[in-house]
């Protein structure tokens, strides 16, 4: 059963470096990972922080209001 785990932990990982890839191409990647439940509230936080620099704050409202756009 571990190794099961292991190979399903470096297929997850696997996929999420490649998306993170995709990701710099295409900038709508994360909200749609987010809309999917690939990412949490959380990653996505930190993914937009690290890919735009940009502070907590300004994070933090880009994703409220995507998820307010959602619920239209």
């Amino acid at each position: 059963m571990g190794k099961s785990m292991d190979n399903l932990w470096k297929t997850m990982t696997n996929f999420l470096k490649k998306f993170l890839k995709k990701e710099k191409k295409d900038p709508i990647g994360l909200k749609k990972a987010l809309d999917l439940g690939l990412i949490s509230k959380e990653e996505f936080l930190r993914f937009t922080i690290i890919k735009k620099g940009v502070c907590l704050e300004k994070a933090k409202t880009e994703l409220k209001n995507f998820l307010k756009d959602q619920k239209k």
